[in-house]
């Protein structure tokens, strides 16, 4: 619907969520779908009413995701500072965040080169998914990135982190088309063209370590619950895990589908547990989607490895991962930090809008003095 919504000189982060930015969300979706949300409709001489709907346009698209972000903040602060609560009663919603741990967070924009905050790459993720389940919504993170230099201290971590927290997201490839000095640290996936004459030629051609990050196993389709999923940047192996006890489920479909990128193409792939593998679709672009069918008697496992010795790790991994008492985080010492973190914005946040507000102010004095000289100055010399 809007992105990266900023609050301008409105400081509490809460209220401007909850009074200004969400309501708005609520009436651009009242007004497509044509959804009352139980409300009667506003009169349209005063349709931005807290206790009526706004008027219908006539549209009814029902048929449609509306994608809704937190205010641009939260990019600085790896949370949203807001009340997630259910703001509509249309269901087909996407909350859709950006993250940029150390890239725009707080500690980068404030040039911090050691902080405890944010406490982990993790942390955008699980936040992310707490105010998505709050919202009632699904979710989307729609923008996360970096600059290529930065792809093995930035990049890795945070794609790491979507892996662990099973979330879907979509890189932000800034500056494709540049042709200065920087270009070589670039976002894109592909390498800025070069320039011939007055006019630039198109991307050229991809940057391997830029694959071997985003081109990764990914599962398309799960039957049952998904319980885990990981694919190790380093090694290029992935592990899946999913229960299934609920033979209903197969009634719709009996297919988990996995995908595996055009450069892993002669990996190794076994199913272990409750499912067996169906078959393997080899792609136009040579890249594979493997086919699984499970029992539902409970749980099952996919590897994807290098070669039959690295599945064995996996496995073996697997089975620690299973038996082992992970230890739980201090999430005391993290609330502390974020509110440390949202106190430092506030103060950041009202510094900023003062010195903006001076600005104008010396500004339009100048400005009006400058008129006052033109007056003057054509009236003394008609």
């Amino acid at each position: 619907i809007m992105n990266e919504p900023e609050p301008g000189s409105h400081a509490d982060q809460y209220t401007f969520s909850s009074d200004y930015l969400y309501p708005f969300y609520k009436r651009v979706i009242q007004a497509i779908t044509g959804v009352r949300d139980g409300l009667p409709d506003c009169p349209k001489h005063a349709p931005t009413g807290s206790n009526c709907s706004y008027p219908s346009l006539g549209i009814h698209d029902q048929q449609h995701l509306f994608f809704f972000e937190p205010t641009a903040f939260r990019n600085l602060l790896d949370y949203s500072p807001q009340y997630s609560v259910p703001f509509t009663s249309y269901e087909n919603i996407v909350y859709a965040p950006h993250v940029y741990t150390h890239v725009f967070t707080i500690d980068s924009i404030l040039h911090i080169n050691e902080s405890n905050y944010p406490p982990s790459f993790d942390f955008a993720y699980e936040s992310a998914l707490n105010e998505s389940i709050g919202l009632q919504s699904a979710i989307l993170v729609t923008e996360f990135g970096c600059g290529t230099d930065a792809d093995e201290r930035l990049l890795i971590p945070t794609v790491e982190s979507q892996d662990k927290a099973m979330m879907s997201a979509t890189i932000w490839p800034w500056k494709n088309n540049c042709f200065q000095e920087g270009c070589e640290t670039s976002w894109s996936l592909y390498d800025s063209g070069t320039l011939n004459g007055t006019y630039a030629t198109q991307n050229g051609p991809e940057r391997p370590n830029r694959v071997r990050i985003l081109s990764r196993v990914h599962p398309r389709g799960v039957i049952g619950q998904l319980k885990q999923y990981f694919h190790n940047t380093t090694t290029s192996s992935f592990t899946m895990t999913a229960n299934c006890f609920n033979k209903t489920l197969l009634l719709s479909s009996n297919e988990t589908i996995v995908y595996i990128p055009r450069r892993l193409n002669s990996s190794v792939v076994n199913v272990t547990g409750e499912a067996k593998l169906l078959r393997i679709i080899q792609n136009p672009d040579e890249s594979r989607l493997v086919i699984i069918n499970p029992t539902c008697n409970g749980q099952y496992h996919l590897f994807v490895g290098n070669n039959t010795n690295q599945i064995l790790e996996l496995y073996q991994q697997t089975l620690k991962t299973k038996n082992s008492n992970v230890e739980l985080k201090n999430h005391q010492e993290t609330i502390e930090s974020m509110k440390k973190a949202y106190e430092l914005f506030q103060l950041l946040h009202i510094a900023a809008v003062k010195i903006g507000e001076t600005f104008a102010s010396t500004s339009s004095k100048f400005a009006n003095k400058v008129n006052m000289s033109i007056w003057n100055f054509t009236d003394s010399h008609p």
